[in-house]
C-alpha cells in the first residue's frame, strides 16, 4: 500500500483516516490510520491527516504531537454554507437553505424559456427554467419558445371597429409590434390627400392603433 488515486484524489493508504488500507474506508472519530489500519493511537507522525471528531468540514484534523503523545489539531473553521455538497457550517447538513440559489439566470433556452432562477443541487448550481412554452399570443415575444415572435398573426383576423365612418369603421385586427392593431379596409389605408373640385385638399382619414370593442 502507499499513495493511490481515490475519487480523483492522491491519497496514502497508510495514514489517510478517511481512506484508511482502501478508498472510502474511514476511521472512527478519534482513530488514526497507522500502516493501513484504525487504531486508538499511533506512533506520533505529525501532520499526518486525522478525524476530529467534529461534524461536516471541521472532522478534518492534522496531527499534532506533545510529549510524544500524539493529538488530532481541528483544520477547518466552521463558515458561512456554500453549495460545494461539503458541511461548511459544521451542523450535520450539506448544502442546507439552498445556498446560492433564487437568483435570476439564463436557461440557454430561446424566448420566454431563457428565463431561470438558480438553486443549488448535489453541490453545483444549477439554472431551472420557470417559464414554460405557451401558445403564442400578441405581445412582442417568443412564448412557443421557438425562436420567433409573433408569429402566425396570434389574435389578428378578425372583425373590429376601426372607430372610422362608413365603411372605413369595418377592420380587421393584426399584431403588430406586439400589439393587436385593427386595420381598415385597403381602400381606407390607400385614402391619401385628395383635392376637391375648388382645390381644397382633404386630410387622410386617421383610424386607431388599438383594437376597439364592437
Amino acid at each position: 500500500m502507499g499513495r493511490t488515486n481515490c475519487n480523483g484524489a492522491c491519497v496514502d493508504l497508510n495514514a489517510d483516516v478517511n481512506n484508511c488500507g482502501g478508498c472510502g474506508i474511514a476511521c472512527a472519530a478519534g482513530q488514526f490510520c497507522t500502516n493501513g489500519v484504525c487504531t486508538t493511537a499511533q506512533a506520533c507522525n505529525p501532520g499526518t491527516p486525522c478525524n476530529t471528531g467534529l461534524l461536516g468540514v471541521c472532522a478534518r484534523g492534522i496531527v499534532a504531537c506533545s510529549n510524544g503523545n500524539a493529538s488530532c489539531v481541528q483544520g477547518s473553521q466552521p463558515s458561512a454554507e456554500i453549495c460545494d455538497g461539503l458541511d461548511n457550517n459544521c451542523n450535520g447538513q450539506v448544502d442546507e437553505g439552498n445556498p446560492g440559489g433564487g437568483l435570476a439566470c439564463n436557461t440557454g433556452l430561446l424566448g420566454v424559456c431563457g428565463l431561470g432562477v438558480t438553486s443549488c443541487s448535489n453541490g453545483s448550481i444549477i439554472c431551472s427554467g420557470n417559464v414554460n412554452p405557451s401558445a403564442e399570443v400578441c405581445n412582442g415575444r417568443d412564448d412557443n419558445c421557438n425562436g420567433q415572435v409573433d408569429e402566425g398573426n396570434p389574435g389578428g383576423g378578425l372583425a373590429c371597429n376601426t372607430g372610422l365612418q362608413g365603411a372605413c369603421a369595418a377592420g380587421i385586427t393584426n399584431c403588430t409590434n406586439g400589439t393587436l392593431v385593427c386595420v381598415p379596409p385597403p381602400s381606407c389605408q390607400e385614402l391619401s390627400e385628395s383635392t376637391t373640385s375648388t382645390g381644397v385638399k382633404k386630410e387622410k382619414p386617421k383610424y386607431s392603433s388599438e383594437v376597439r370593442k364592437k
